[in-house]
């Protein structure tokens, strides 16, 4: 099961396409990463088994809506950005969750052939940009600003063992695999499955990608909890851990050749 966070853009539309820095801006916009905890201070994630998708958040009372709905970002003349709650549709919902937002990156949206080509820009670029031409940005549309899409965040949640009075031999059994991803090494494509067990310890298999023939099969002997000192780990950074592993272990991996290199440098 894939465990997850929601994020959307909030879109803010020119009155007229204009230019800067020798490209025809149509629009601009933020991307805004949700996460969403219940009353005891637990995360909720979004779950799904194959594709990350969509979805609404569920009250438990019969009611639901999409994060978005949550908080709405308006156009501020002074400050830029102005995020604000959806007091009326939270009070109407009797919201019992907790939710943070974070902004995590910004567009300028290049106006190209009648089609927005958005472009990611830093932070200090996006405010230059809107703060230089916010008569442009000043419009009805933007108030509140639209979303138009979502993006996704998945994470891997790590066993809290320590509290769970786990026996020796915890790193037997309970294991779930976490991620499975394709590698390249030497023009050769590989898949690497990535196991945890209940001891936060990381198993990596690497198998032939052509008929699924097993490279090699073994742990990183770290615990990964002590890696990223993190109960939630970004998929895509368990990943880069992983690689780098990985890399550092290619010639017993992919050659089977590590000991009789260590025999020949002696």
């Amino acid at each position: 099961m894939k465990k997850y966070r929601l994020g959307y853009d909030y879109v803010f539309l020119a009155d007229t396409p204009f230019m800067y820095k020798g490209v025809n801006i149509g629009a601009t916009s933020v991307n805004v990463l949700f996460k969403v905890f219940d009353t005891k201070g637990n995360e909720k994630l979004f779950e799904s088994e194959n594709e990350l998708n969509e979805q609404k958040i569920d009250f438990g009372n019969g009611n639901s809506c999409y994060l978005f709905e949550f908080i709405r970002c308006f156009i501020d003349t002074e400050n830029v950005l102005n995020f604000e709650p959806n007091i009326k549709l939270l009070r109407e919902f009797g919201c019992s969750y907790t939710l943070q937002w974070e902004k995590t990156s910004y567009t300028k949206d290049i106006l190209i052939n009648g089609v927005l080509n958005p472009e990611d820009v830093s932070e200090v670029e996006f405010m230059e940009l809107m703060k230089n031409n916010m008569e442009l940005f000043d419009i009805r549309d933007n108030y509140p600003a639209q979303t138009t899409s979502f993006f996704t965040q998945e994470i891997i949640m790590l066993h809290d063992y320590k509290l769970k009075n786990v026996p020796v031999n915890y790193g037997l059994g309970k294991e779930e695999t976490v991620s499975k991803y394709r590698y390249e090494y030497n023009g050769e494509k590989y898949l690497v499955e990535v196991v945890l067990d209940i001891g936060n310890m990381i198993e990596v298999a690497v198998f032939e990608l052509d008929d699924n023939t097993i490279k090699y099969v073994g742990d990183t002997g770290e615990n990964v909890f002590f890696v990223f000192n993190t109960m939630t780990v970004l998929v895509k950074d368990l990943q880069s851990y992983v690689n780098k592993w990985i890399e550092e272990h290619k010639e017993l991996i992919f050659h089977g050749n590590c000991l009789l290199e260590e025999v020949v440098k002696k």
